[in-house]
């Protein structure tokens, strides 16, 4: 397996639930730097702001806190939006593992905040 070049930021520096999932995951690692290009794309664009990105974080945190599967979809789900195509980034390695729906892996008090949180960003 080759070595994952992320995430975006310092681990050494990791601090909240998130941020050492991250770093604790090769997959949500690569995810996180795809998550990086497809932002800055979008930025340079003109289609998303800094205090865009920074809402829809907080709102992934709040929802997801340490739950990698949730962390996995829910960042899939917003790169997915950025790029517009519903495609990844072809320049780094893509997460392989296919993971259970969402609805089925979430303790059913987040169910429902899952389902509209997802359909908010993929609409």
């Amino acid at each position: 397996m080759a070595a994952v070049d992320g995430p975006s930021f310092d681990c050494a520096k990791a601090a909240t639930e998130v941020e050492l999932a991250i770093c604790a995951s090769d997959q949500l690692s690569t995810q996180d730097l795809d998550l990086l290009d497809a932002y800055k794309a979008d930025r340079d664009s003109g289609a998303t702001t800094r205090d865009d990105q920074r809402s829809w974080i907080r709102q992934r945190n709040t929802q997801c806190g340490g739950n990698v599967d949730c962390l996995y979809q829910v960042n899939q789900a917003r790169i997915d939006d950025l790029n517009g195509t519903g495609a990844t980034p072809p320049n780094r390695q893509t997460h392989s593992l296919l993971l259970p729906r969402a609805t089925s892996v979430w303790p059913t008090k987040f169910k429902s905040k899952a389902r509209t949180t997802l359909a908010i960003l993929l609409s």
